[in-house]
């Protein structure tokens, strides 16, 4: 058998970076964000959150010459009562095995052999993690094949937008009212204030901690932070993540950022990952003091024409679901973000997936008792006087 050529173990330390490194140019080019820093940034100081753990251990596979051909890094979350081996790493822009591209189904057998051996582990979930992703196909193959029984949800889908070749033709396609609001916005800027905006490209820029600070600062002002939204970089742990990639330059030259300042003040920003020929905005946000000027539409205006002028970036990826914004300029569905649980063969792996189909069959319930009673109680509030 092919895949007897290729031998996986668990590691209670990452493998050497080097050969981390070479694995993440064998792999799928918009995995490029998951280097070993990234990993071990987010298990120094992101770890232990909510029903997460630590500390990671790293799941590996080499070839029969030593070269390294996957590293899924699992940390540990609760899930039906018991410890689950779960894909660790960031949430955004989404979550991947690290495998390389040749001799995937032989590398992803391997795998599966060798967490089938683990018989401590009951169940395993990855997530959220495109429903595209070939490496992914293969390694649900190959747990299928010796009897691991795998369950999936869709979280939501993921919008990207397709670049022409040009920044006019983009421009043709956004339409006239988007390209005259973002001028107008832009001028009125410049107009009533001073206006800057920078560009900060790659982790050997000397100005990333100072972005940081102004990056958390915009949050700290925005609405998301009024509203106890999810943010990503205001607080200690956040920017001790970020810190650790960039102004300690372990990240490489993925990162890029756009701060816009006013009056002398940062007050707003576009985050971004560039791997092979896609950019992924992975956040953006402004201080409520400057929401009449429509800044994001300003700094998007100049993330796309970036790329489109880059020359190498060709599709950019704003992220999970569409409340109209992103299809205004040409997003459309690219993939679903999809969690996926396998649990192991035999009886105790039966009967936890028994109970989570349960679990799943009762919250469908819940949530349809719930949205019955919500379609209820709104035609009663709006039902007029003597109805």
């Amino acid at each position: 058998m092919e895949y007897a050529q290729v031998k996986a173990e668990f590691l209670s330390k990452p493998p050497l970076e080097s050969a981390w490194q070479a694995l993440v140019a064998a792999a799928a080019p918009e995995h490029r964000y998951l280097t070993a820093a990234w990993f071990d940034a987010w298990d120094r100081h992101l770890l232990p959150y909510e029903n997460w753990r630590g500390p990671l251990r790293y799941l590996a596979a080499c070839g029969h010459e030593g070269t390294l051909r996957a590293v899924i890094p699992l940390a540990t979350q609760r899930q039906l009562g018991i410890a689950v081996a779960s894909l660790g790493g960031l949430y955004w822009p989404f979550r991947a095995p690290l495998i390389a591209q040749s001799a995937a189904e032989a590398t992803c057998e391997a795998l599966a052999a060798t967490l089938t051996r683990s018989r401590s582990l009951m169940a395993l979930r990855y997530g959220p993690v495109p429903d595209n992703d070939a490496c992914i196909s293969r390694l649900n193959a190959a747990l299928a094949k010796v009897g691991w029984r795998l369950r999936r949800s869709t979280l939501g889908t993921t919008y990207a937008v397709d670049l022409p070749g040009t920044w006019a033709e983009l421009e043709r396609r956004l339409g006239k009212s988007l390209r005259t609001n973002v001028e107008y916005y832009e001028r009125k800027l410049g107009r009533e204030g001073a206006l800057a905006i920078r560009c900060i490209r790659g982790a050997d820029h000397p100005d990333w901690q100072t972005v940081i600070d102004d990056l958390a600062s915009i949050e700290l002002r925005s609405w998301q932070f009024r509203e106890r939204g999810r943010l990503r970089f205001h607080g200690e742990r956040n920017r001790a993540f970020w810190r650790d990639l960039l102004v300690d330059k372990r990240f490489g030259q993925v990162a890029v950022a756009w701060v816009m300042h006013y009056n002398g003040e940062p007050v707003s920003f576009c985050f971004c990952l560039d791997c092979g020929d896609i950019r992924y905005i992975l956040a953006n946000n402004y201080a409520e003091s400057v929401h009449r000027y429509s800044t994001g539409s300003v700094l998007y205006k100049h993330v796309f024409r970036d790329a489109i002028e880059s020359g190498a970036i060709r599709r950019i990826n704003i992220g999970l679901g569409d409340s109209g914004y992103k299809s205004r300029w040409s997003a459309t569905p690219a993939f679903d973000l999809v969690d996926w649980i396998a649990f192991r063969p035999g009886l105790r792996g039966s009967a936890l997936d028994l109970a989570w189909r349960l679990r799943g069959t009762l919250a469908k319930v819940r949530n349809a008792r719930r949205s019955a009673r919500d379609e209820g109680g709104e035609s009663t509030s709006t039902a007029g006087p003597g109805t």
